[in-house]
């Protein structure tokens, strides 16, 4: 069974990060909330999926897609320039805010804009 997009993008994430986390508990000069560093995201992630598709359906697709842009980017500059482990958990959940926007938008986007065979297709390939 092939995995979706956001399994993968929130295992890498989630990846990434605990490869990272020795420099950054370095950084900070604790190993407290490592933890909630990776799970932060995804259960942003995973919380605010089912609400970017129906708030897409309301204001359109493009003015949310461009909402959960920013979202991604506000999140990115918190965790960026987190002066605590605190702030970076914050930094963390909102990214994975606006990741769960991306990537959900990105199937629904394909799914208007092409018929169900060649919707698949596209939507495979960024799987």
């Amino acid at each position: 069974m092939r995995a979706k997009a956001n399994d993968i993008l929130a295992a890498l994430d989630l990846t990434i990060v605990t490869t990272a986390f020795p420099t950054i508990s370095e950084h900070f000069h604790t190993n407290a909330g490592y933890i909630w560093v990776g799970a932060a995201y995804i259960l942003a992630d995973a919380a605010s999926t089912p609400v970017w598709g129906k708030v897409s359906d309301i204001w359109g697709r493009k003015t949310v897609l461009l909402i959960a842009i920013a979202v991604f980017f506000i999140g990115s500059a918190l965790s960026a320039t987190a002066v605590n482990m605190v702030m970076l958990i914050a930094g963390r959940t909102v990214q994975g805010l606006g990741g769960a926007g991306l990537v959900n938008l990105s199937n629904i986007v394909i799914a208007d804009l092409f018929s169900m065979r060649y919707a698949l297709l596209w939507i495979s390939m960024i799987d």
